[in-house]
C-alpha cells in the first residue's frame, strides 16, 4: 500500500518481497528533515518494532529496538573492508538478542561508531558465547579494526564480579580471559564445579574448533578453599596426612595457590596436570573426566609439607634432586581413582615412591611456562 501526500510518497504499508527462500516484511515512513522510519521489520536476520534513520551533516545515526539482531554478516562484510562509508555512522540498538559473530551474542544494548571500517563500541547486558553466559551483566567494549576484534568488559558472573577479555581475528579462533575475586562463584556459573569457595582466579581459553567445542585451558587461583568434597578425597582419609580429613568437614580446607592445565573436547576433559598447595600438603593430580559417562580415571599423589622440608634440609644438592635426569621424587602417598565421580574406587599405595612430585611441587616458574605457552600457541 502506497501513500501519498503533495504529490511524494509518504509511507509504505505492508511491504513484502521473497527472495529464494526468505522473505521481508516492514512498514516504511518517510519522515521530513531527512528522516526514515521502519516499523514490524521481519527477516532472517531482524525481527524489530521500530528503526530509524536520519542523516545530520556528516553523520548518518541508526536507533532500533526489537526482539532480533544479527550482524555477522554485517562484520564480515567490515572485516573484509566491503563496506564503503564515508560518513560516520552512529548507532543504538537494544534487543533481546543481538548477534555480533556466529557464537557471540548479547542481550540489551550496543552501541557506537563506525568510522572508515572501524568499529568502536560498547555492549551494556548480558552476553553469551556459544550459549553460555560468560557475562550475566555488565559492559564491554567492543573494538574491530584491521580484520582483528577485541572485547573487553567486566561485570556480574554467578553474583561474582568478572573481569572478560576476548581477542580474535577473521583467520584466528578466539581467546577467552577471565579475572575473577569470587573464582568458586566464577566455576560454578562456567560449570565447571561447585566444589571451590572464594579465592581470585584466572582463567584462560584457547579454542582449538570453528564450533568452540575443544579448547585448552589454564586456571590459576589463590587463596581459595575445596568444600563438600565427593568421595573421591574421603577415600583418601586412610592416608591419614593431616589437612586431609578437614577437606570434607565445615567450611573446607584452604589453599595458597593451585593451577591446572586441560584439554577440553566434546566427550571429556583430560587434565595434563593439577597442583595445589597449602601449608599443611601438596596434592597433584593428572587423569580424564568422560563428560558423558561420569566417569574418571586419576592418578595422584600428595606429599605432607613436613616431609618435604625434612628432606630440604637433609639434602644439599636439592636443586639436582628437583630438575635431574633421574627424575626423582619424595616419599608420599599415591592413588588411583577410577569410575563414577561421586564414588570411585580408590586404590592406595600408602608409602610410596612418587617420582616426580617435588619437581612439579617446587617448579614455581611452571604456572608462568604454561601460561606463555597457552598465550603464544
Amino acid at each position: 500500500n502506497f501513500e501519498f501526500k503533495n504529490y511524494k510518497l509518504k509511507n509504505l504499508h505492508n511491504l513484502n518481497f521473497s527472495y529464494g527462500l526468505r522473505n521481508i516484511s516492514c512498514d516504511v515512513n518517510f519522515l521530513l528533515n531527512n528522516k526514515l522510519q521502519i516499523k514490524n521489520l521481519k527477516s532472517y536476520n531482524f525481527d524489530l518494532k521500530k528503526i530509524n534513520i536520519s542523516k545530520l551533516n556528516e553523520e548518518v545515526l541508526i536507533s532500533a529496538s526489537g526482539n532480533k539482531i544479527n550482524l555477522t554478516h554485517f562484520k564480515k562484510n567490515l572485516l573484509n573492508k566491503s563496506l564503503k562509508n564515508e560518513k560516520k555512522i552512529k548507532f543504538d540498538l537494544t534487543s533481546n538478542q543481538i548477534k555480533l559473530d556466529k557464537k557471540l551474542s548479547i542481550s540489551g544494548n550496543y552501541r557506537g561508531s563506525i568510522v572508515n571500517n572501524k568499529i568502536s563500541s560498547v555492549a551494556v547486558g548480558k552476553m553469551l558465547l556459544d550459549k553460555k553466559e560468560i557475562l550475566d551483566a555488565g559492559e564491554i567494549k567492543v573494538n574491530v579494526k584491521n580484520k582483528n576484534y577485541t572485547l573487553i568488559g567486566q561485570g556480574l558472573l554467578g553474583g561474582a564480579k568478572t573481569r572478560v577479555q576476548i581477542i580474535g581475528s577473521e583467520k584466528q579462533l578466539p581467546n577467552v580471559v577471565f579475572e575473577s575475586d569470587d573464582g568458586g562463584k566464577l566455576l560454578s556459573a562456567l560449570d565447571f564445579t561447585n566444589n571451590i569457595k572464594s579465592g581470585k582466579m584466572i582463567l584462560k581459553i584457547k579454542y582449538l574448533d570453528k564450533e568452540l567445542s575443544k579448547y585448552n585451558g589454564l586456571i590459576e587461583g589463590k587463596n581459595f578453599s575445596i568444600i563438600n568434597a565427593p568421595g573421591i578425597v574421603k577415600s583418601l582419609s586412610s592416608l591419614s596426612f593431616s589437612g586431609i580429613n578437614s577437606l570434607f568437614v565445615g567450611q573446607g580446607v584452604k589453599f595458597e595457590d593451585g593451577v591446572a592445565v586441560f584439554l577440553k573436547t566434546p566427550e571429556k576433559m583430560i587434565f595434563k596436570k593439577i597442583l595445589i598447595n597449602n601449608e599443611t600438603l601438596s596434592i597433584f593430580l593428572n587423569g580424564k573426566y568422560n563428560l558423558n559417562s561420569k566417569n574418571i580415571e586419576f592418578t595422584g599423589s600428595i606429599a605432607p609439607i613436613n616431609i618435604i622440608s625434612k628432606i630440604i634440609s637433609v639434602v644439599p644438592a636439592v636443586g639436582q634432586l628437583l630438575t635431574g635426569i633421574n627424575k626423582k621424587g619424595i616419599i608420599a602417598g599415591q592413588f588411583k581413582l577410577t569410575g563414577d565421580i561421586k564414588n570411585p574406587e580408590v586404590n592406595l599405595n600408602e608409602m610410596s615412591f612418587a617420582p616426580g612430585i617435588l619437581r612439579e611441587i617446587f617448579s614455581r616458574n611452571w604456572v608462568k611456562e604454561n601460561s606463555l605457552k597457552l598465550n603464544n600457541q
